[in-house]
């Protein structure tokens, strides 16, 4: 069991070091591995949206067996609603083996049908959730199944937040670096402007023969 959980690690830990400068291919990769590693069948990740708001909610960013009517259902969540609202504001790991029957339908060969284990995981920082993972299989989880993902999610976690603040930072390094291109443009436009009046006053006093002041 402890070699199962520690080759588990070791794959992950590759994949979040292997994708720590691309956000984007760095949760679907790893949200992938971490569904099939334990033999689930659905998972979402979620982070949440905090800047371009005024109500903080939670965006879905990746999935994995998810039909596009679920991925629309939960393309948004309210950080004090449901299930999730719940683990996030409490930021506790929930495992749910009696899933209401609306909640999750997963597609497979058979059809859509509902799972039979959920389990909800918070990402947090020292206490500061910043996303979620929610992974839902046929089969029940076992308890070392539940147990790995509580202990990967640490590792998803450090290295997704590590990850996103690298890419706003270059983002921002980006824009400053626009606004400061812009700048100078202007600058040049006007010391252009400048000099072509100089030239034409030039051209007027010779014309005039008079001075201007």
């Amino acid at each position: 069991q402890q070699s199962w959980i520690n080759n588990g690690i070791a794959q992950i830990n590759d994949i979040l070091a292997d994708n720590k400068n691309d956000f984007t291919a760095l949760s679907d990769k790893v949200l992938s591995k971490l569904v099939k590693y334990v033999g689930a069948n659905f998972g979402v990740l979620y982070m949440l949206n905090q800047f371009e708001t005024t109500e903080p909610y939670l965006e879905l960013i990746s999935d994995y067996g998810c039909s596009n009517e679920t991925r629309e259902q939960k393309a948004k969540i309210h950080t004090n609603t449901g299930m999730i609202g719940a683990a996030f504001t409490e930021n506790r790991v929930m495992v749910i083996n009696d899933i209401p029957e609306n909640y999750i339908k997963i597609k497979s060969g058979l059809g859509e049908s509902k799972p039979n284990s959920l389990i909800i995981v918070p990402l947090s920082i020292e206490n500061n959730v910043f996303g979620m993972m929610e992974i839902a299989s046929f089969k029940p989880l076992t308890d070392l199944e539940t147990e790995f993902v509580k202990r990967i999610a640490l590792n998803i976690a450090a290295q997704l937040n590590n990850t996103r603040m690298n890419e706003k930072n270059l983002q921002l390094i980006e824009k400053y670096k626009e606004q400061e291109q812009l700048m100078s443009e202007k600058e040049e436009e006007m010391r252009q402007n400048f000099e072509e009046l100089k030239l034409m006053r030039e051209e007027f006093e010779k014309l005039t023969g008079t001075e201007m002041n």
